[in-house]
């Protein structure tokens, strides 16, 4: 599903809630590399739910979903802050949650390193 599906008049535009729709069939269907790229596509598209749904995602990682979803609490913030932004109530839990863990030594070293390698520094 890497590339955008095509009709008698070409591409066509996949929206972000179409996104988010199949990310739950992927997860429905245990293919979670296709869940958390349709729900990276959709949360970038602005969609609240995949936003809270990522998050939730990144934040139970390998636990829930095996090897091919790192846990990563940094990248579980920013969408929930984004989420949040839009007034969900759901993902103002998730922030409140999320920052009092961020507050943790561990927490602050796991973001500090994803933040050099999200920007590329050493």
């Amino acid at each position: 599903m890497a590339d955008a599906p095509t009709g008698s008049e070409g591409p066509v535009t996949i929206t972000a809630e179409q996104h988010y729709y199949l990310a739950l069939e992927a997860q429905s269907a245990r293919d979670f590399p296709e869940m958390m790229r349709a729900l990276r596509l959709a949360s970038e598209g602005g969609n609240l739910h995949a936003q809270e749904t990522l998050a939730m995602a990144l934040l139970v990682g390998e636990r829930f979903y095996g090897k091919s979803v790192k846990f990563n609490l940094c990248e579980a913030q920013m969408w929930a802050r984004r989420a949040a932004a839009q007034e969900s109530e759901v993902a103002k839990f998730q922030a409140i949650f999320l920052n009092r863990l961020a507050q943790a030594r561990l927490a602050a070293d796991h973001c500090a390193a994803w933040d050099r390698a999200m920007h590329k520094r050493p």
